[in-house]
């Protein structure tokens, strides 16, 4: 089993989609980099999402107007 096979073998099982929902400490991480996001990026602009998952991030920059690519290991 490779390094790669092992990283989707986790992800399978694994609520990605709800990870920053779940309890306080993933609300306080997505509340804080979207914070430093909001701050440190351009007004537009082309972001590169890698390891972005389900979108949690990329989808919001989508809406606010930035071109948005996302790549991830997993399906």
């Amino acid at each position: 089993m490779t390094d790669f096979d092992r990283i989707r073998e986790y992800y399978k099982n694994f609520d990605e989609d709800n990870r920053l929902n779940n309890d306080n400490s993933g609300k306080l991480e997505y509340e804080m980099t979207m914070k430093s996001l909001n701050k440190y990026l351009p007004k537009t602009g082309v972001i590169l999402d890698l390891g972005g998952a389900t979108g949690v991030y990329s989808f919001p920059l989508a809406q606010k107007g930035y071109k948005v690519y996302l790549a991830d290991l997993s399906p």
